[in-house]
């Protein structure tokens, strides 16, 4: 069964008919483990079943579920000019922090822990 399951996303390129067939697989899933067959089990076994299953599907599932948009690359890409032109331009004395708290140290590894942003 998850052979065909997974088999049938890498197959069929069309949206709507991918989640057609996710609403029917996961509806079939639903009837097949339903409470009384899984009473039997008991609950670190069926909990574990459950994070498996997940874990399964949202592996087959991601590329797909969290593909990223042209849009979004593009706001993705305005974010981090505007990060590169905030790290360039900001520096200590436009803050109003007391002179006692300037440690030039501290602010290397700040500039440093704010380049790894990107």
């Amino acid at each position: 069964m998850t052979k065909l399951f997974s088999r049938t996303f890498v197959s069929s390129p069309d949206d709507a008919k991918i989640n057609h067939e996710i609403s029917e697989k996961i509806s079939l899933l639903q009837n097949f483990l339903r409470p009384e067959h899984l009473d039997i089990l008991p609950t670190f076994h069926n909990e574990a079943s459950w994070l498996g299953l997940e874990k399964y599907v949202m592996t087959k599932l991601f590329s797909r579920t969290f593909v990223s948009s042209p849009d979004d690359a593009k706001i993705n890409h305005e974010i981090s000019e505007k990060i590169s032109l905030l790290q360039n331009f900001l520096r200590p004395e436009h803050l109003d922090i007391l002179p006692t708290f300037h440690n030039e140290a501290s602010w290397l590894v700040c500039f440093q822990l704010l380049s790894m942003l990107e």
